[in-house]
């Protein structure tokens, strides 16, 4: 059973290499800190194409501009005067086609010029320890409730954070001193994710199948798979993660009928979840690595000659029950199944009607417990040749918007009906072909595109995102 997690992008690298090379997103610092009196300060950004601003929602401080198209100009960020005894911390996104970016606000009415420093740290949700440097010795650490410290010597100290097990970002102030005045301040901000949105994206989505040597198509025999990558800087974890597809499927049929649902704004609706297994650090994805996610980890390569060698996955998406038989690879690890409405196998729609997306639940959510409090209450309505009627949804479930890292539209221009993820998790869609039932759709994958700097284009708008491609598998 396999645990550490490294896929090769090596093949994405002559791609790159032929694009027009784009200004990287830059600033001129990740963090800002304000006194009491608060004002104003400036950030310079830099980036080669359109990059928007948002913040966490707090309203103690503001930034302008939100949003610009290719250029190198000063953000400015505005904090208002603050009297209490703790500090205050938030987070601007910036966001543009090559990258995310974050910067720290941090508010502190017990910063002495040139007598104080403070430091931020950004975690995950799970238990773990930090170390903090300190300059000098015979200073005292103040830890709030939450965490404890662990050691203080040789220049440093090890404060031990306990899991978020909330549905809310957690916020820590350290106060270290020296003769009763203070000489460092730590602010610590604790997802309650463990991947936040922008760290892990969907990659490559290949659901055609390939076609035998006879032409005939390969999709209903589980020669397919999706790719996932860590488009961070930093080493993150895929235990606990869910794969979701989507009840709804973005396409009307052939004879104009069409099921009508409710808006969704803050939720997207599900009918298969797969969760990854592991007990948090099992599973471990380095920066610019990845994994594959195979409906069967087969080698269909030897089997049929045209097919994939997907014995090479990570996961395979393996079903047991008394209405199918499944095919086992005992050398790579199986997907766990909250939920699928569906008694067959689990495939993807070969011509590209279903949406996926990959989802953070907070910490303690069991498939039980999802599948108690999350079910879709409500009627869609059947619209075909003038006739209509209403009917419960029935075997659907919502999962909260927030919950998302990732979600992906993927549709047929002919015959397009209503995308199923509203804009804020995907504002467009993909596919091979803009033709149903192209009977050259087979052997061809969607593959995100990197930037200049081999990072993986994520602007939530799958239109712009992806291009076609051969299986990078093959």
């Amino acid at each position: 059973m396999k645990r550490f997690i490294y896929i090769s992008l090596a093949f994405l690298m002559a791609a790159v290499a032929c694009r027009k090379e784009e200004t990287p997103l830059s600033l001129s610092t990740d963090t800002v800190t304000f006194g009491a009196a608060g004002g104003s300060q400036t950030v310079e950004l830099t980036s080669g194409s359109a990059w928007t601003l948002s913040t966490d929602g707090q309203s103690w401080y503001s930034v302008t501009p939100d949003s610009g198209n290719g250029n190198t100009l000063s953000i400015t960020i505005k904090a208002e005067p603050y009297s209490e005894a703790a500090g205050r911390s938030g987070v601007i996104t910036v966001t543009s086609s090559s990258s995310i970016k974050t910067i720290n606000v941090i508010q502190d009415i017990t910063l002495k010029e040139g007598s104080s420093k403070t430091l931020f740290y950004s975690i995950n949700r799970l238990a773990q320890d930090i170390t903090i440097p300190i300059d000098g010795n015979g200073y005292e650490v103040k830890v709030p409730s939450g965490i404890t410290l662990k050691s203080s010597e040789n220049g440093q100290y090890v404060v031990s954070v306990s899991e978020n097990t909330s549905e809310a970002l957690r916020k820590y102030q350290i106060e270290v001193t020296r003769n009763g005045s203070t000489i460092e301040t730590v602010l610590i901000s604790q997802s309650w994710r463990t991947v936040d949105p922008g760290q892990l994206v969907i990659s490559e989505i290949f659901f055609t199948g390939m076609s035998l040597e006879d032409g005939s198509s390969d999709g209903m025999d589980g020669d397919q798979y999706v790719k996932l990558t860590n488009n961070s800087d930093d080493t993150i974890y895929a235990d606990g993660l869910l794969f979701v597809m989507s009840d709804r499927i973005s396409n009307t049929s052939s004879t104009g009928a069409e099921w009508t649902y409710p808006t969704l704004k803050d939720s997207i609706d599900v009918a298969t979840v797969y969760a990854i297994p592991g007990n948090g650090q099992d599973y471990p994805i380095a920066a610019g690595e990845g994994i594959v996610l195979a409906i069967s980890a087969q080698n269909f390569k030897a089997e049929n000659g045209n097919g994939l060698d997907l014995s090479v996955a990570n996961f395979e998406f393996y079903d047991e029950s008394e209405y199918v038989t499944d095919t086992d690879n005992d050398d790579v690890d199986n997907l766990i199944c909250w939920f699928k409405s569906s008694w067959s196998l689990t495939y993807f729609h070969n011509r590209g009607y279903m949406s996926i997306a990959m989802v953070c639940a907070p910490s303690g959510m069991t498939a039980e417990t999802f599948m108690t409090n999350y079910v879709w209450v409500g009627q869609r309505v059947m619209n075909w040749n003038g006739y209509s009627f209403e009917q419960d949804i029935d075997g659907s479930y919502l999962v909260p918007n927030d919950w998302v890292i990732d979600g992906v539209n993927c549709a047929v221009k002919q015959d397009l009906g209503t995308l199923v993820f509203n804009a804020s998790i995907d504002a467009g869609y993909t596919n091979v072909t803009d033709k149903d039932s192209d009977p050259e759709r087979f052997g061809k994958s969607v593959v995100r595109k990197t930037d200049a700097s081999g990072k993986y284009v994520d602007t939530n708008n799958s239109t712009n995102d992806f291009e076609v491609s051969t299986p990078t598998l093959q």
